[in-house]
């Protein structure tokens, strides 16, 4: 097989790689190791979207601070100041995700956002934000931005998507990639590019307990490393600190999933507490529940 442009994996990273390739009139190739092309860890993603409001500035200070001033200037610049607009064109504009708005909020909700300037919709708070700034659906944004992203991309012409088709490595030529190797139907054939885009996730099912889905594994990151990539801050892995594992609950029923719990359930007032029912955050940080994930 042959492509302008490679894309391994199938989740929004992928998509929107995608997307900006087809945009300017390549022909492209997402390939998923998933049965399902929405099998992917943005289909879990609960929370919602973080985008800049009229304070880019306290937006890019919250940044730092919840990274200890480890976040990369370049990165944190690009997302404050243009997250609004790519939400605007890719998310509202092309595929015409409902956000919740306003009023399917609460009043306090409605009078929070109130002098924003999307005050169209419900902006929720996360931790590590000092103001709202949270686009979300329900509590399952990841899947109503991911399945109308591959619906789109499915119809779209010069964008082909392949499920339960795994990349193994990186084709390379003199330092330079060229597509990679899949095993597709049981057999491995080569598959050529101009470029080639690894979004395949992180390394979560890594490890015992995660929220990440199965396929998590990072193979994206071996591949890169066997091919001569520099790989950084593999030191960083973020653990969620809600989640609810139905094995320690015997109310649950026998075939219960774990399932994370987003933080904006605390974003909107939950508080931990522990096992002798004291809430605790209070001693550990001033922002309490809505302290950076790491401290919580």
């Amino acid at each position: 097989m042959k492509a302008d442009v490679l894309v391994v994996g199938s989740g929004i990273a992928g998509c929107a790689a995608a997307l900006a390739a087809a945009r300017e009139g390549a022909d492209v190739l997402v390939v998923t190791k998933a049965t399902e092309p929405e099998d992917a860890a943005s289909d879990w993603a609960q929370g919602g979207i973080a985008v800049t409001q009229s304070a880019p500035a306290e937006f890019a200070a919250d940044i730092r601070r919840a990274s200890d001033g480890t976040a990369d200037p370049e990165a944190v610049e690009t997302l404050v100041s243009e997250s609004r607009a790519v939400v605007e064109d890719v998310l509202l504009d092309t595929l015409g995700v409902a956000f919740d708005a306003v009023g399917e909020g609460t009043d306090a909700d409605a009078e929070a956002n109130a002098d924003t300037d999307t005050n169209s919709f419900d902006l929720a708070r996360e931790a590590g934000h000092s103001s709202r700034r949270i686009l979300h659906v329900d509590a399952s944004t990841g899947a109503h931005v991911l399945r109308p992203f591959l619906k789109h991309l499915s119809a779209r012409d010069g964008v082909r998507i392949v499920e339960d088709a795994t990349a193994l490595d990186l084709l390379t030529e003199k330092g330079t990639v060229r597509g990679a190797t899949v095993l597709a139907d049981g057999e491995v054939e080569p598959v050529f590019a101009g470029a080639t885009v690894l979004a395949t996730g992180g390394i979560g099912d890594c490890y015992a307990r995660s929220t990440n889905p199965a396929g998590a594994t990072g193979d994206g990151v071996a591949m890169a490393a066997l091919a001569g990539a520099t790989v950084s801050d593999m030191q960083y892995v973020q653990f969620h600190p809600t989640a609810y594992d139905p094995r320690t609950d015997p109310r649950a029923d026998d075939d219960a999933q774990p399932f994370l719990v987003s933080e904006a359930v605390r974003g909107e007032g939950a508080v931990l507490r522990d096992a002798d029912g004291r809430r605790f955050m209070p001693d550990v940080h001033e922002d309490a529940e809505l302290a950076p994930r790491d401290v919580v």
